[in-house]
Formats: C-alpha cells, structure tokens, sequence
C-alpha cells in the first residue's frame, strides 16, 4: 500500500510561499510575471490530515462528506500549471499530488461501495481522463509527467 500525503519540496502544509520560493503564493493569484492560476494546497492538506492515517488508510466515508472541498482541489489542478514551479521537486511535487488527489476522486466514484479494489474497476489508471494543467490525462499519463 502507498501511503498518501502532500508532498512538497521545500515548506510544510500552512506555510505561504512566494513566487520567488518556486511557487505562487496565495489561491487567485498567479505567478510573477506568467500569468498562471495558483495552485493552494492548504485545503487538500487538510483533507489528509483529516481522511488518510499515518499508515495511509483513506477514511472514504469521511472524504465523501467533503467531495465539495476534494472538487474544489481537482479544480486547481485543472488550471494550475506545473511551470510555474521554479525547482524540478517541486513540479514532481506537483504531479504527485495531482496524482493522489485524482485517484482519492477516482476511487469514491468507482469504488468505494462497489468494489474491493480498484484493480475490478476497467481504465481505473488508463481509461478515465482528468483535466490537469490544461490537458486531459489519466492517472497513468500523470504519473508519467512527474516522472518525465
């Protein structure tokens, strides 16, 4: 089992950074001098903080009394931009979380209640699309971008 957990390269969930740390500083702005939406991590470090254990068991049922909060994440994903990260761990950060937090999605729509595992649910990691940094990818295309 992979535990889950916000990754970042260089502050801890709380912390504000500034475009000169490598990444923007606050939800609604953009990046110096790019033009590029932010992307705020606080409230998706909260959501783990509150739903994943130290040993990286989900509270599904809890999570899914907060989808509102979990979209809101997915929905920064879709317009944040990796590029606007200055050091390479923090664009690998970005795709990790990007990938954590799709696949917590994924699975309260296709598995939690109806399956054991994501492994019975078809195109779990190379079917579905998620709109990430302007483009449509599935969870195997993202992984592929961290690692690239």
């Amino acid at each position: 089992m992979v535990a889950l957990q916000l990754f970042s390269a260089q502050l801890s969930v709380g912390k504000k950074r500034t475009p000169h740390d490598g990444a923007p500083e606050q939800k609604g702005q953009t990046a110096e001098g790019q033009g590029l939406p932010v992307l705020d991590v606080s409230d998706y470090g909260r959501l783990l903080h509150t739903y994943v254990t130290d040993d990286g068991w989900v509270d599904y049922a809890g999570l899914a009394h907060e989808r509102g909060s979990l979209d809101e994440v997915l929905e920064q994903f879709a317009t944040a931009s990796p590029a606007a990260y200055k050091t390479k761990p923090d664009r690998l950060a970005f795709w990790i979380n990007a990938y954590n937090a799709f696949t917590l999605a994924d699975v309260l729509d296709t598995v939690y209640g109806k399956h054991q595992s994501v492994r019975q649910v078809g195109g779990f990691f190379d079917g579905r699309k998620h709109l990430v940094a302007g483009e449509q990818l599935t969870l195997d295309e993202i992984e592929k971008r961290g690692r690239d």
